[in-house]
């Protein structure tokens, strides 16, 4: 089932802009790329992700005028930084489609371009917004990055250790929200309500403290710059997920009402804008120059990341909110993403087979195995039945 036979045949309608066209192809890329990052192999992870790059450039040079721009964003990482330190605004209508496209693939295509593997907040950076998703995929995270799940309660730990230094209290822990988060996320999956009140609670609770984390981040408040950094892009991956799930809950119950989206959501999403500020980039710019000692090309290629991470959130809630708001009812949008996790994988599925066969540097792997694993990674997300 093609695209815009789901659209015809979920919202029933032909008055679908481009702007929402636009949004479901990025929520179909990311949910493909949401099976590339669950596979265990490393061979096989590694050559999804070139046919994915490779995929990604040919997609990009039929789906934007400007070719020979794009291809070179995606080849000289030099660009792709001052592309994006030029384009760091507060307003998401000021973020071109091309930028929020790259956004949403920048994990796969850094893996081609020397980006710093070592830092692990980058990592959490470009893999959290997508991967606190579903239990199954916030496990993958987990288990991925050793320093998020073991280093929580040493962050909290170090943390209150500094704000008892400076008299500043906060009133939870980053262990609870995590727990809270799994909580809401087995509940979905259990097929439990979970209340439009408890969305908001939980995406406040989290919202707070990632907020006072920044502000401590930027007025060099923290020594353990790494773990709160690790924690900052965990916190602000968490957020993005439940403004979506609480955008949802809200349209539903006022969708016959004037406003549809709560007034505070422009305030939510300013975390968003803070954590791509040139004013913050700047600091984690000095962090790793200074403090990591990397080169100013490999600092800048961490920055370009992190913006870029940023940047997939706002467009994430965004695309949500535009797809959401064709759907006269929450069982349609259910129906609707079931669709959308059945395209996404068949079309995976399409692109290996087309792609594998032209791979410069074949790894010792049958093809046969990559569609069993690509399927196992698939169920696993729950993108198809068992």
């Amino acid at each position: 089932m093609e695209l815009q036979k789901i659209i015809t045949d979920t919202f029933k309608t032909t008055d679908i802009d481009e702007k929402t066209i636009k949004a479901l192809n990025r929520v179909v890329q990311s949910a493909q790329d949401k099976i590339v990052l669950c596979l265990e192999s490393p061979k096989l992870k590694l050559t999804v992700s070139k046919i994915k790059t490779n995929k990604i450039i040919k997609d990009h040079s039929i789906t934007f005028k400007d070719t020979h721009k794009v291809i070179n964003q995606f080849k000289q990482q030099e660009k792709v930084v001052a592309k994006a330190m030029s384009e760091i605004k507060s307003d998401i209508k000021g973020i071109s489609e091309s930028t929020k496209m790259i956004s949403n693939q920048i994990n796969m295509i850094s893996q081609g371009l020397g980006m710093i593997q070592t830092l692990s907040y980058v990592s959490v950076a470009l893999s959290a917004a997508n991967l606190c998703a579903t239990l199954a995929t916030f496990a993958i995270m987990n288990a991925k990055l050793d320093s998020i799940q073991c280093g929580i309660d040493i962050i909290s730990k170090k943390m209150d250790q500094l704000l008892k230094q400076q008299e500043i209290k906060m009133n939870t822990d980053i262990s609870k929200l995590v727990f809270d988060y799994k909580h809401m996320l087995d509940e979905e999956e259990k097929g439990s309500e979970y209340s439009r009140e408890s969305y908001r609670k939980l995406l406040m609770d989290i919202y707070l403290y990632d907020i006072q984390l920044i502000m401590y981040f930027i007025n060099n408040a923290v020594n353990n710059k790494d773990d709160v950094l690790n924690a900052i892009y965990l916190l602000s991956g968490m957020l993005a997920q439940v403004i979506k799930r609480y955008d949802n809950a809200y349209y539903f119950d006022y969708m016959n009402e004037k406003v549809t989206i709560d007034p505070a959501h422009d305030d939510w999403m300013k975390i968003f804008d803070l954590l791509s500020s040139k004013e913050f980039l700047q600091i984690v710019f000095e962090h790793c120059y200074f403090g990591k000692k990397l080169s100013n090309r490999q600092s800048m290629e961490v920055i370009s990341n992190l913006y870029y991470s940023q940047i997939n959130s706002i467009a994430l809630v965004g695309d949500n909110i535009l797809i959401t708001h064709q759907t006269s009812q929450a069982k349609q949008l259910e129906e609707f993403w079931s669709k959308m996790n059945a395209l996404a994988y068949n079309r995976l599925q399409s692109d290996i087979k087309e792609e594998y066969e032209h791979l410069e540097e074949k790894p010792t792997i049958s093809q046969e195995e990559i569609e069993q694993k690509t399927r196992e990674a698939a169920i696993k997300l729950g993108y198809i039945k068992a």
